[in-house]
């Protein structure tokens, strides 16, 4: 019986080895990794709270960080845990809940109005359902693998643009372990929901700067000459290196990331010298056409190229048109 036992933890031991797995420690890390100082994180969900939550308390990373998880602010005794650790952290007045209605209870527009003066205020993965006291209010924008809760409406100026690149450059973090290629985990497993909310976290903040190229015009300023770099540029330079990276990372990249690269890059030259139509423009002209040519391969092997926006046929001229301009230029 010894010797059956032995051999069976011979052979499968290869398999059930996780002794280099780290994936959900990086996960946490990710979470904290490139948050403003003293920041608090609402979290939303056991692999969120629970990943940053181990690397705070195990690892002594980002201690300045305060977590506090939605769904654990609707009992009273987690309220009191929060007061006792983050005395500063500020709650209404005679409410000793999370739970909108109840008379004892506050909304989280209660708590965000009284924290954010003084501390930024992210959320990690997402509102509590049933509670849309924030709507009118405020909103978010991505922040690495979580959402800044800012005042609404959310505008830019060219500088205030430039500081949230900045702000956000190297989030999310970098350099974590993720599934690779081959990977043996089950299919609902953490760690394949590691690999998606991380990839998903650059798509996100890519068409974040999209949006905001998208909703800007390009206006002359009669008799003043042209600013160095227009919000539109800086908005749609910053989506495309996004989407660049998420296009040749390990992670499959999606179909919108391929479209969303290839629209990008597509207006960006056209707002080049010539359209882009120049020896130095190579680069970007021959990635446009991969990622439109990706874009409809994905499609493709979905048998769903008639949901390609736009259709798929402006898709393939767009792929020709590229194609030619290299053979040209």
């Amino acid at each position: 019986a010894v010797t059956l036992v032995s051999w069976q933890c011979g052979k499968h031991f290869k398999d059930q080895d996780q002794s280099g797995n780290y994936i959900v420690r990086d996960f946490g890390r990710a979470i904290l990794h490139g948050l403003p100082n003293n920041s608090i994180v609402l979290t939303k969900g056991d692999l969120m709270i629970n990943s940053a939550r181990y690397v705070q308390s195990l690892e002594g990373f980002r201690p300045d960080v305060w977590i506090a998880d939605q769904e654990m602010m609707t009992y009273e005794w987690y309220i009191r845990s929060l007061r006792h650790n983050f005395p500063d952290m500020k709650f209404p007045r005679g409410k000793d809940h999370y739970f909108p209605g109840h008379l004892t209870g506050f909304t989280i527009r209660d708590f965000v109005s009284l924290n954010l003066p003084s501390r930024a205020v992210f959320l990690c993965s997402d509102w509590k359902e049933g509670d849309p006291s924030w709507r009118g209010t405020y909103t978010t924008r991505p922040w690495g693998l979580c959402w800044q809760v800012v005042p609404e409406p959310l505008t830019y100026t060219t500088a205030t643009l430039s500081q949230f690149i900045a702000a956000t450059a190297e989030v999310p973090l970098r350099g974590v372990q993720l599934p690779g290629p081959g990977h043996r985990f089950p299919r609902h497993s953490w760690e394949l929901v590691v690999g998606e909310h991380y990839w998903l976290a650059f798509e996100t903040l890519g068409l974040h700067f999209m949006n905001i190229a998208e909703g800007t015009a390009m206006k002359p300023l009669a008799g003043k000459p042209p600013p160095k770099k227009s919000k539109k540029m800086l908005a749609l330079e910053r989506a495309i290196e996004i989407f660049t990276e998420s296009f040749h990372g390990a992670y499959p990249s999606s179909a919108v990331v391929c479209r969303n690269l290839g629209v990008c890059l597509q207006n960006w030259l056209r707002d080049q010298p010539l359209q882009g139509a120049s020896p130095s423009f190579l680069p970007q002209i021959r990635l446009a056409r991969d990622a439109f040519a990706r874009y409809y391969s994905i499609k493709e092997q979905a048998n769903a190229t008639d949901s390609i926006e736009g259709g798929a046929e402006q898709i393939r001229l767009a792929i020709q048109y590229y194609n030619q301009m290299l053979k040209v230029i």
